[in-house]
């Protein structure tokens, strides 16, 4: 009898641990992906915080790497922040005048190679 009583117990234990395992196993899963969406949902989440701010026309996610954020103001331009923290102002100015950066946003734009997305 006493075979059959630590049989029992041993299979009991083994269970347990696969279903501890299994349950360990799934909310490592549900981190990971949580942890993802918040990677996205966070750029997204600092794109609407600009909708609300003065001489702002719209914003919207480009490329899905850059802020774009349009001024209201007459030759504002726009303001580019990138996912890497950098920031970058395109005045609206003469073609002789426009910096490489905001140089290549215009031509991406002109060859639909600029995808946004308007947040606001």
């Amino acid at each position: 009898m006493p075979e059959k009583k630590e049989k029992r117990q041993f299979i009991i234990s083994l269970i347990t641990a696969i279903i501890i395992i299994f349950v360990m196993m799934i909310l490592i899963i549900m981190y990971l992906k949580t942890s993802e969406e918040k990677k996205e949902t966070t750029f997204e989440n600092l794109a609407k915080t600009y909708c609300n701010k003065n001489n702002v026309e719209s914003v919207s996610i480009c490329n899905g790497q850059v802020i774009e954020i349009k001024s209201s103001l007459l030759g504002g331009g726009s303001t580019y922040h990138h996912k890497d923290n950098t920031t970058f102002t395109c005045p609206i100015v003469s073609q002789s005048s426009i910096s490489p950066e905001c140089r290549a946003i215009s031509n991406a734009k002109k060859t639909n190679q600029w995808n946004c997305i308007k947040i606001c």
